[in-house]
């Protein structure tokens, strides 16, 4: 409130909803394999600090993560 000199904010953030799966070949550790995603399902607070222009009711993630080491 006061870095946005706004009087009242409501406190929703609103839902996060997130998933991950790592896979490993043959159970080692030289091959790793991540694969997350994340929904955000804004509510009031979320959407009174930050301007949407595209007008999205969700905001998605996914991110892809490998690590090879010998």
């Amino acid at each position: 409130k006061a870095l946005r000199s706004e009087g009242t904010i409501p406190r929703t953030i609103g839902w996060d909803l997130s998933a991950a799966a790592i896979y490993r070949p043959k159970a080692i550790q030289n091959v790793v394999f991540r694969l997350s995603g994340a929904v955000l399902d804004p509510g009031k607070g979320f959407r009174d600090l930050f301007t949407n222009a595209g007008r999205r009711d969700r905001y998605y993630s996914l991110l892809l993560n490998g690590i090879l080491s010998f």
